[in-house]
């Protein structure tokens, strides 16, 4: 009977060790997950700031590309217009003198006065 009782002893020593070390094991297990966890979100973090940062750089980027675009054609516009208006005001001249006009001088006439406007 004795021997019974430390066999039984031992099993309840034994299963208390196991218990224990099966604790240490799931304590470990869980602050792996907690680490794991913590560097999935800092990388989601990470990686959501630089797509947003590159998408503030693209939309610049457009933004840039489209006032250029809207620039150059202001200015060939405005290019165009001096011209039709050079070509009205040499109409107009003529009609306004009854006689033709020499229309290489009265352009560089017109074109000179037009270089004198304000750009905008």
């Amino acid at each position: 009977m004795r021997s019974s009782i430390e066999r039984a002893e031992q099993a309840k020593q034994e299963a208390e060790r196991i218990l224990e070390e099966n604790r240490k094991q799931l304590a470990r297990a869980e602050e792996e997950s907690h680490r794991i966890l913590n560097e999935g979100r800092a990388l989601g973090e990470k990686l959501k700031s630089e797509i947003v940062e590159k998408a503030n750089q693209q939309s610049r980027k457009m933004i840039d590309q489209a006032k250029l675009e809207i620039e150059r054609d202001k200015d060939a516009a405005l290019s165009q217009l001096r011209g039709e208006v050079a070509n009205l005001a040499i109409q107009a001249a003529g009609k306004i003198l009854d006689e033709t006009l020499d229309e290489t001088k009265h352009r560089k006439i017109v074109d000179s006065y037009l270089r004198d406007l304000p750009k905008n």
